[in-house]
């Protein structure tokens, strides 16, 4: 697991002497200090919040609670890939600064970045790193930061629990919040606990929530996750569940092929394998904003995927889903709580027969031997009690 921080620390010496990297960040930190126009502009706190779009879905329902605590003269500084939903749902702050994947990815900018960050503003920096991924990034940081500021907040599972305990034994930094014992809940749960420890009070919130108007109808979304190896269901089982599902439901659904422009292959090859007569198949991969997306997935009756944004949707919006998983992160994402009854996952018949839940890697693959009559069932299943 120490393999993933020692290649941050390499890569961030990579970095280092990428004059390119830092003169764009300088152009951030120029910005940063000239914001709203104003030089000497400075903020209460910062809230940076640097994670990907499925991770924001799980957070932004305690972003109140964050304002409730920080105030509102407060930075909230996020990934422009999930401003979209910010900006159509949230705006909980009065002043924001959007950064891109390049941007945030870049160690050795990040570094410079937040150095003028904690030298030009007289409060807190508080930065959440809920799971693994974030973890070599943010050691990175503080290990070549002078972060008097800040306040990293970890999720609490056994892998940031350890890795902070052996950081607390080689630095004076003790600033980190979170649980000091290890905790396995899903992903949004860890959320409202660290929400509730940062704020001092009990949140009533059980389960994620977008303010959408749902149109119930008889559309049955699939969403293909074709861009990562782990995600990638073959066509043909795409296609199989589809004619499960109209056999038993004689024109009863109409079925949409969703997702962004990547998986216009994957739609297209699914596509191809059903019948050209078919006039309940609609194609709409890489047509869709993220707010039309909620839309979408809101309005369906089933949502099939084994994607992590389109299922917090449907957590959101609840959706009956049936998601496909190659089983890791069983914690942080399969073992739903009790709120998320119309959530469903199917797992690889290799996870059901030997149950290994708490890994966290897996041959990428597995998810490909999830056959489509399993998958079916539990499909028709859902349908059939809704």
């Amino acid at each position: 697991m120490l393999y993933g921080i020692k290649n941050a620390y390499k890569a961030f010496k990579t970095y280092r002497s990428d004059k390119k990297a830092l003169h764009e960040f300088d152009k951030h930190a120029a910005y940063v200090k000239n914001v709203h126009g104003s030089p000497s502009k400075k903020y209460s706190n910062i809230l940076l919040h640097l994670v990907d779009i499925g991770d924001y879905l799980t957070f932004r329902n305690f972003l109140p609670y964050y304002h409730q605590m920080c105030g509102d003269d407060t930075l909230f500084i996020g990934n422009v890939a999930y401003k979209p939903l910010y900006d159509a749902y949230d705006h909980t702050f009065s002043h924001t600064l959007w950064l891109d994947k390049k941007t945030i990815r870049d160690y050795a900018g990040r570094k410079a970045w937040l150095d003028t960050l904690l030298s030009v503003h007289a409060g807190h920096v508080y930065m959440p790193a809920y799971n693994a991924n974030g973890f070599p990034d943010l050691l990175s940081m503080l290990a070549f930061t002078d972060a008097e500021k800040l306040f990293p907040i970890h999720g609490g599972d056994s892998f940031q629990v350890h890795i902070f305990e052996r950081y607390r034994q080689h630095t004076s930094n003790n600033r980190f919040i979170g649980p000091l014992q290890a905790s396995f809940v899903h992903e949004f749960l860890r959320n409202k606990e660290i929400a509730e420890l940062l704020c001092g009070q009990k949140i009533t919130i059980d389960q994620p929530h977008l303010p959408v108007h749902k149109k119930h109808s008889h559309m049955i979304v699939l969403f293909c996750g074709a861009n990562h190896v782990s995600k990638v269901w073959p066509a043909s089982h795409y296609a199989a569940v589809i004619r499960h599902i109209e056999k038993a439901f004689p024109g009863k659904y109409n079925f949409v092929l969703s997702g962004s422009a990547n998986e216009r292959g994957m739609e297209k090859a699914i596509a191809d394998l059903l019948s050209p007569s078919m006039k309940n198949l609609t194609l709409t991969c890489g047509n869709t904003s993220l707010p039309e997306l909620v839309q979408q997935i809101a309005d369906a009756c089933l949502l099939i995927t084994p994607d992590t944004v389109a299922q917090h949707i449907a957590a959101s919006t609840e959706t009956p889903c049936v998601v496909y998983s190659n089983g890791v992160n069983y914690y942080r994402f399969i073992k739903t709580p009790s709120a998320f009854s119309h959530m469903h996952h199917v797992v690889p018949p290799l996870f059901v027969k030997k149950g290994y839940p708490l890994w966290r890697f897996a041959p990428s693959s597995l998810v490909s031997t999830i056959p489509p009559e399993m998958f079916s069932a539990k499909a028709l299943r859902v349908l059939g009690d809704s």
